[in-house]
């Protein structure tokens, strides 16, 4: 049976893809700041040639790897909870890989240099503490090199109700407890966050 927070959240992004079209709007980015966002996650990244994204909404990260980062032969797995996302990736990338998961947790055998979290943090959850360190935790069993991820910094003056707001220190010690290379880059986007974890 799927909990609330994997029925909440198909819901919520099939609305929005009812509403907005194949758009960033649909996954609830802002139109024209994709890129950047896209820069900051791979800023602290060695060598790859693998990745997983996890929650790979309409596969806009992986168009930008191939069309930036110049990886020839890209291993790229996207992940995505969402069926008609998952439709939508495979028309437009037939070369690329995705796949859609049962569970809010992803898990299955493959690693990759990199496992990719973007945006996944910020919706209001059950538990958002408990949702990030069980992917945290599902991330460093999927990743050979690198994790990075991005959230809404809780160090903020006005906090919108249809946001999730995180500690970055709360998010430092847990992934402390795995990892002493850990990068943070702050955003011109406001109160956005780029934690880039290098595995030991």
């Amino acid at each position: 049976m799927k909990n609330k927070d994997y029925i909440f959240l198909v819901d919520k992004y099939n609305k929005n893809l009812e509403k907005f079209g194949v758009s960033p709007s649909a996954v609830g980015w802002v139109s024209g700041k994709q890129k950047e966002r896209y820069l900051k996650l791979f800023e602290g990244v060695g060598d790859f040639n693998s990745v997983i994204d996890i929650g790979c909404g309409l596969g806009d990260l992986y168009k930008f790897i191939i069309d930036q980062k110049g990886v020839e032969k890209l291993k790229y797995i996207g992940t995505e909870i969402n069926q008609n996302f998952i439709e939508i990736c495979q028309e437009k990338f037939p070369e690329a890989n995705f796949i859609l998961q049962d569970n809010i947790i992803p898990s299955f055998n493959n690693k990759s240099d990199v496992v990719v979290m973007s945006g996944l943090f910020n919706t209001p959850l059950d538990s958002n503490d408990l949702f990030m360190k069980s992917l945290l935790d599902a991330s460093f069993s999927l990743s050979k090199k690198f994790i990075t991820f991005n959230f809404l910094s809780n160090d903020v003056d006005y906090k919108d109700n249809n946001l999730n707001y995180t500690s970055l220190g709360d998010v430092i010690e847990y992934c402390e407890k795995k990892s002493k290379k850990i990068s943070i880059s702050k955003s011109i986007i406001i109160h956005e966050v780029t934690v880039t974890i290098e595995i030991k």
